[in-house]
């Protein structure tokens, strides 16, 4: 009776060890996919962050105000242009921030006069040809603005005289990210409006523009597929190489399991076939 109550202890013994293991080994091969998939929502600057970060920074919304009261007559397609060197301009000096939308709006003499936005996935599709170095000129908007039109890579929203009022209130708020962009435009003469306000605010939606950019940058190689046509292929031969290795490696644990007759190393084989499987 002893033998036997000390038999079951040993198998339960063996046997929470073999679960042990295999749930050891699904973590430590769980690792490098978490890492991958973390860094996928990662901004260039977290990405090359020391010590490194497991938890991506939520991208932020960068909302200008930019005041025209005192300046001369300016048309719709002047503010439009201005609009766009206060968003392409900056967001280029700071393009490893984790930036994810920049809203500009115009105001002359307490109204409203436009709003221009512009994301993240836009951005990083449209800046290797709009804003390619940081070099920064009036001529240089003048060339990309029909392309920014003709891509939407921004919207600009005209009121004229039908906007409506605005507050008077001032300041740029206290961030590293936000100072940034108040120093280009107080040392820069490209952008005619002044700062009014700065705001900064979380977009927990723009996590997933990386992810739009890809797939608008593939739409340009490869059709309206985009980056669908690059994951497919990749995803059935993936999935298929996954498949036959958990087929082989869970039979081969299987058969070994049975062909020894010592019963702790079957269970150990055991285990094994069921992490090859997991």
């Amino acid at each position: 009776m002893k033998r036997t109550r000390m038999a079951e202890k040993g198998q339960r013994s063996l046997t929470f060890t073999a679960y042990a293991v295999t749930i050891l080994f699904t973590v430590f091969s769980l690792v490098p996919v978490l890492w991958m998939v973390s860094s996928a929502f990662k901004s260039d600057k977290d990405i090359d962050a020391y010590p490194p970060k497991w938890i991506p920074q939520i991208p932020q919304s960068i909302r200008v105000t930019l005041d025209y009261s005192g300046l001369g007559p300016m048309e719709r397609a002047d503010y439009e242009k201005d609009a766009m060197e206060a968003t392409w301009f900056p967001w280029m000096k700071n393009i490893r921030e984790n930036i994810g939308e920049v809203r500009i709006t115009g105001i002359r003499d307490g109204k409203r006069i436009f709003q221009a936005f512009t994301a993240s996935s836009s951005f990083r599709a449209g800046q290797p040809s709009i804003v390619p170095s940081t070099l920064f000129t009036d001529q240089l908007m003048d060339r990309k603005l029909p392309m920014i039109r003709e891509k939407k890579l921004s919207k600009f929203t005209w009121y004229g005289d039908g906007g409506g009022d605005v507050s008077d209130r001032k300041g740029v708020a206290e961030s590293e990210l936000s100072s940034r962009f108040a120093d280009f435009y107080g040392s820069s003469e490209i952008v005619q409006g002044k700062v009014a306000t700065i705001e900064e605010k979380q977009a927990w939606i723009r996590m997933f523009d990386s992810f739009i950019s890809v797939n608008k940058i593939a739409m340009n190689a490869a059709g309206p597929l985009g980056f669908t046509k690059y994951f497919i292929n990749s995803a059935i031969v993936t999935l298929s190489s996954v498949a036959i290795q958990l087929l082989l490696g869970g039979l081969a644990g299987y058969t070994l399991a049975h062909l020894i007759p010592n019963k702790k190393v079957a269970v150990l084989f055991g285990s094994c076939s069921s992490w090859r499987r997991l």
